[in-house]
């Protein structure tokens, strides 16, 4: 009689769990939650609670003022040389690209970004294309945000040779950004990262291609600069980085950044380091030619 009741009970149990979880199961849920355990098993700090009722973004450009989940629903296209989705004073917001591009119309005047954070924590993007913009991401005094599984491509090669240069993450006295896992296209700067503030960040996994026909200057992979005592300690990792002049260019002050195990495939110089905080192991370094 005891195991009938213990077998009983624990079969209760099973059935009550069963239901809870059926209960609250949507496909976009499942979707946040697994965007969540990617980030939190690459070490980056994000604390955000997913919810299941999204809101449509189906115009550009967009202006995001409020926490929540953005999710796009068809292709966009932001004319007259405007950015695309601009994140702004803000906390706790998804962005689903949901496998669809944010298109920007070309232009040589002005510098369009595909997605703009700005002033803003604990922001995720994800998922889509961004195209024809001068940059795909900036992160400006922000904190704990991540980019992951985009694919950024500036113009055709034909027209890349006109100013200003394309870049594809720009990180700006933010600390603890995150971009990984994407593609970028036919790049003058693949990641700059600038100021004091823009400490712990991390640009893990990502494929990024040199611009062909650099409009000024020399088409660079990686470029740190700070010049105070504070530490940076940033971490550059398992990248691929080819096609740039330079693969490389830290111009820090007691870095003691991390540039480790990517591949740099350049025609110039594999790269300029002017402080030796600064880690580089397990690189690899290729000469090409043109």
């Amino acid at each position: 009689m005891f195991k009938t009741i213990i077998a009983a009970f624990l079969l209760s149990i099973f059935l009550f769990a069963c239901n809870n979880d059926n209960s609250v199961t949507t496909s976009d849920l499942s979707d946040n939650e697994s965007m969540e355990q990617n980030i939190s098993s690459e070490d980056n700090v994000i604390n955000y609670s997913p919810s299941s009722a999204w809101i449509i973004i189906d115009t550009l450009p967009y202006v995001i003022t409020q926490p929540g989940s953005y999710k796009v629903k068809k292709e966009l296209t932001s004319a007259g040389g405007l950015s695309g989705i601009t994140v702004q004073n803000t906390n706790h917001v998804t962005i689903n690209l949901n496998d669809y591009s944010l298109n920007a119309m070309p232009s040589a005047s002005v510098e369009p970004t595909g997605i703009i954070v700005n002033n803003s924590s604990f922001v995720m993007i994800y998922n889509g294309d961004i195209n024809f913009y001068r940059t795909a991401f900036v992160f400006n005094n922000s904190s704990d945000c991540t980019a992951k599984d985009i694919e950024y491509t500036p113009v055709s090669t034909d027209l890349l040779d006109v100013p200003p240069h394309y870049s594809g993450v720009k990180i700006s006295s933010s600390p603890r950004i995150q971009v990984s896992w994407s593609v970028f296209n036919s790049l003058d700067n693949a990641v700059e990262i600038t100021g004091a503030l823009s400490i712990d960040n991390k640009f893990l996994s990502n494929t990024c291609y040199g611009n062909p026909n650099p409009s000024t200057g020399r088409p660079t992979g990686v470029k740190i600069s700070d010049t105070l005592s504070s530490p940076q300690k940033n971490i550059i990792r398992n990248n691929l980085f080819t096609g740039f002049d330079y693969g490389y260019n830290l111009y820090t002050k007691n870095g003691s950044n991390k540039v480790n195990s990517n591949t740099f495939e350049y025609y110039i110089e594999k790269g300029f380091n002017n402080d030796a905080t600064n880690e580089f192991k397990y690189n690899t370094y290729t000469l090409l030619t043109h």
